[in-house]
């Protein structure tokens, strides 16, 4: 005779988040949430030394991230760009951005990182071979104060950045958070 076997799952929450691309611990550790649109939360989750933004993305979209960070750690603003590979540049000089995905700028990141689109394979195409990404349902991203500094961080985040839909938020100005107060 066979027994049922039950299984039980117990709902674990980490003291800080894993940078994993899934905003489900941000849900209960996120200081912060705002509601960008119908589809998309972003949630910020500060700890002792790192800040955390994790947002949703909307289905079958990539989540490719350009965000604008002006903080007391930074000479000068810089742009953190998360696609399939990481790269900051400085906000007001976009020339200094990787010219294309061979580029030696890519990678150059500190005191950061994010996850990034995940790789599934390649497409075949009449004008060659092309690298096929899997959709996100989140993207996320994490932030040393140790680099950026403690006090007011300015941010403006633009949300599949590469495309006709991208999402600016916020839609003018910019987002101010107290960090490490």
């Amino acid at each position: 005779m066979m027994k049922a076997a039950v299984l039980l799952s117990l709902a674990w929450v980490p003291a800080e988040p894993m940078l994993d691309g899934d905003c489900d611990e941000h849900v209960e550790l996120a200081e912060s949430v705002y509601e960008i649109n119908e589809k998309v939360t972003l949630y910020i989750t500060e700890r002792e030394d790192h800040v955390w933004f994790c947002y949703t993305v909307p289905e079958g979209r990539m989540g490719v991230l350009d965000l604008t960070v002006d903080s007391p750690g930074l000479e000068q603003a810089l742009n953190l760009h998360v696609s399939a590979q990481l790269g900051e540049w400085p906000a007001n000089d976009p020339g200094a951005a990787p010219a294309g995905p061979e580029d030696p700028r890519w990678w150059n990141v500190a005191g950061w990182h994010a996850n990034t689109l995940r790789f599934r394979g390649m497409r075949e195409t009449e004008q060659g071979r092309y690298p096929v990404f899997r959709s996100a349902h989140a993207r996320e991203m994490q932030l040393a104060m140790g680099r950026f500094g403690t006090g007011v961080w300015k941010l403006v985040f633009a949300i599949d950045s590469h495309s006709r839909r991208a999402i600016r938020w916020p839609a003018e100005g910019v987002l101010e958070i107290a960090v490490g107060d």
